[in-house]
């Protein structure tokens, strides 16, 4: 049985997506609470918000979002004197600009993302590798195709099982309805049809990309690995989200 939607979720009046990633059965423990986060964009953030996820540890914020979506709604972290604030882009254009069209499957987006995007996926481990004490937020702007592909990769490693990690990846589709509100509609049916297919979160598609990965690159260990982390990095992530039953007789 998993944690509960309302046990994992974090809310917050001015994001609908951000939640915790412990909790999740391992074959030898569980995932750790409060040192993972997930999330969509912060750029609506109140003061209460920001301190409720300063006291609930976050001390580290990672971008995923390219310098368009920056430049129109900064993220409320980025000038924070409490949490260390990292833009790891994993577009390394301003998608804003026009100058990179992706398709309307995500499927195949997804996969682009995995091959073409390499070095702001590297970054992003790193920093989570490399981070000091306290839980670590990770987000992009709906909180669901760069932050989901994240997240499946730290699931992964950590040795959670596919099930979970595309059950974890189809949460979003409770938070899509409260972005509802905020997001653009189309006056031609077929560019709203499009922008629809965008919006889902469609475990299957999820489960694309990590038999894309399980093909091209031998896993998710292999395809990490051949982005330049070194089997230390490796370690100390799944240290970070490990937390091993305690042996029997153990009172602690």
């Amino acid at each position: 049985m998993l944690p509960t939607t309302e046990s994992r979720w974090i809310a917050l009046d001015g994001a609908f997506n951000v939640r915790d990633l412990g909790g999740y059965p391992l074959p030898d423990g569980v995932t750790r609470w409060g040192e993972l986060l997930r999330g969509d964009s912060l750029h609506r953030l109140t003061t209460d918000d920001q301190r409720r996820l300063i006291d609930y540890g976050v001390r580290t914020v990672i971008d995923l979002r390219h310098l368009g979506e920056l430049e129109t709604a900064p993220d409320v972290f980025s000038t924070s004197a409490e949490v260390a604030y990292h833009h790891a882009s994993v577009y390394r254009v301003n998608m804003s600009a026009g100058t990179v069209s992706l398709p309307p499957d995500l499927a195949v987006i997804y996969r682009h993302i995995v091959d073409e995007c390499q070095a702001g996926l590297r970054e992003t481990l790193d920093i989570i590798a490399d981070a000091p004490a306290g839980a670590v937020l990770f987000h992009c702007t709906a909180g669901k195709d760069r932050t989901g592909i994240v997240a499946a990769l730290l699931l992964s490693l950590a040795g959670v099982a596919q099930d979970v990690i595309l059950e974890d990846f189809a949460l979003t589709s409770v938070a899509m309805e409260r972005m509802r509100a905020f997001l653009p509609q189309h006056d031609s049916p077929e560019r709203q049809a499009t922008f629809e297919k965008l919006l889902a979160s469609d475990p299957a598609d999820l489960r694309s990309l990590i038999d894309h990965l399980n093909a091209r690159y031998g896993g998710v260990e292999a395809y990490v690995k051949q982005l330049g982390l070194s089997p230390n990095q490796i370690y100390r992530i799944r240290e970070r989200l490990i937390q091993p039953y305690a042996p029997q007789g153990d009172a602690r």
